[in-house]
């Protein structure tokens, strides 16, 4: 997918997510990170932020570029 509105759409719900010390829109600010990090696979960025949340319950819990560099790392 190239990178764009919907590329930015595609990383944007981060509301979603129910971590405590997460900034909701926070995402957004890497989705340029994660469309390089990815190839534009579109399929590869949920399970990425599932796996990059799981790993912060209960430490860090926010997201940040190295949370999700790790668990992209695992999931392609």
């Amino acid at each position: 997918m190239p990178y764009g509105p919907e590329w930015e759409r595609l990383v944007a719900p981060d509301e979603q997510l129910r971590l405590l010390d997460h900034a909701h829109g926070s995402l957004s600010a890497l989705a340029g990170h994660l469309h390089e990090a990815t190839g534009g696979l579109a399929g590869a960025v949920g399970p990425a932020l599932g796996a990059a949340a799981a790993d912060a319950v209960g430490s860090t819990e926010h997201l940040t570029w190295e949370t999700l560099e790790h668990a992209l790392t695992r999931s392609l």
